[in-house]
């Protein structure tokens, strides 16, 4: 997508995607278009989970 048309966003994230090996990251169900400022909104909460995660591994 342009610049100013937005981003595609992945509900499950793509380093995950060796959890579900059958399932394709890239499928429709796990696709989200967002503008900018919502796929950056996403992005940095999925930081924010990865680093919990990473704190504390058993919380997944």
């Amino acid at each position: 997508m342009g610049e100013n048309m937005g981003a595609v966003h992945h509900s499950e994230g793509l380093e995950y995607a060796h959890l579900k090996p059958d399932a394709d990251p890239n499928r429709l169900a796990n696709l989200w278009g967002l503008l900018p400022e919502g796929h950056a909104i996403a992005n940095k909460e999925a930081a924010a989970f990865r680093a919990a995660l990473r704190e504390n591994p058993d919380a997944g």
